[in-house]
């Protein structure tokens, strides 16, 4: 009797001390989340007017773009030339003039045609298209494209502002706490919330270059130039000049492939002249 009554108290102190820890940690988060919404509930989810950047309709595109947007452009320009290269270093001229620079060029040798992806300051945007109708070719297609991230920016802003508070509430629960175990929890709950407020400001920092930088996108080519065809099986005057050059070619890299064997043809000559005299005897 005496052992089942000491196994009823066993239980009931450990089921106590378990209620007991979890209530505690309860406590805890709750404690920190009522910190939390002490702070944000006044302007959660409310962009902070100072921390967005505003845009002086002089200092736009043309003077279309609206203040206080976050506005992405993109332009696509092709360019037909007869002298490609020249148009290439006009290019060049540019890009110093209004302090751009090339984020991507390919050249493609076959079809004699540049690609470039520049990004240009948004103020200068417009004025740098405008002079690439002074380049060595003429402009025959243009795209213009604009992708409004205001409310993608907003957005992003409130919620680092939420992360920021957060952050300070649990450094603040941080120094109070005394215990090992709440210190780990607290310093993991940090840990993860910073990790995602440096997402947040890495979206925020991308979008601002986007919006400071367009993207100018150049194709250069000459619409004249016929590539050679792979497939093409007449015969021409140069076809058979060039086939009289690789014959001769060949011809020459034999004979020197012969000479370059000479001690071969001497020990060769010597069995020959061996054998000779071994079948007169």
């Amino acid at each position: 009797m005496k052992k089942l009554f000491y196994c009823s108290v066993l239980f009931v102190a450990s089921f106590a001390f378990l209620q007991c820890s979890q209530s505690k940690e309860e406590s805890l988060t709750a404690a920190c989340e009522e910190e939390f919404v002490e702070v944000t509930s006044q302007d959660e989810y409310e962009p902070d007017a100072k921390s967005l950047p505003q845009t002086n309709s002089e200092d736009s595109p043309s003077g279309t773009l609206p203040a206080g947007k976050k506005m992405e452009k993109r332009v696509d320009v092709t360019i037909d030339s007869k002298q490609t290269s020249l148009c290439r270093e006009y290019v060049d001229s540019l890009i110093v003039r209004f302090h751009a620079y090339v984020e991507n060029e390919t050249y493609s040798n076959y079809k004699n045609s540049y690609r470039l992806t520049i990004r240009v300051p948004a103020a200068s945007l417009d004025s740098f298209v405008a002079g690439l109708s002074g380049s060595q070719g003429t402009i025959v297609d243009k795209n213009v494209c604009v992708e409004d991230r205001t409310a993608e920016y907003t957005d992003l802003s409130s919620r680092k502002k939420t992360q920021e508070a957060m952050l300070d509430n649990y450094r603040q629960m941080l120094s109070r706490a005394t215990k090992i175990s709440d210190m780990l929890e607290i310093q993991n709950r940090i840990d993860e919330i910073q990790m995602a407020a440096d997402r947040s400001q890495g979206r925020l920092n991308q979008i601002d270059h986007n919006v400071n930088y367009s993207v100018l996108a150049i194709r250069i080519e000459d619409k004249s130039y016929v590539s050679p065809d792979p497939d093409d099986d007449s015969f021409t005057l140069g076809d058979f000049g060039r086939a009289i050059a690789n014959g001769w070619h060949g011809l020459v890299m034999v004979l020197w492939a012969i000479l370059n064997l000479w001690p071969l043809w001497i020990f060769i000559g010597a069995v020959i002249y061996l054998i000779g005299r071994y079948k007169k005897k």
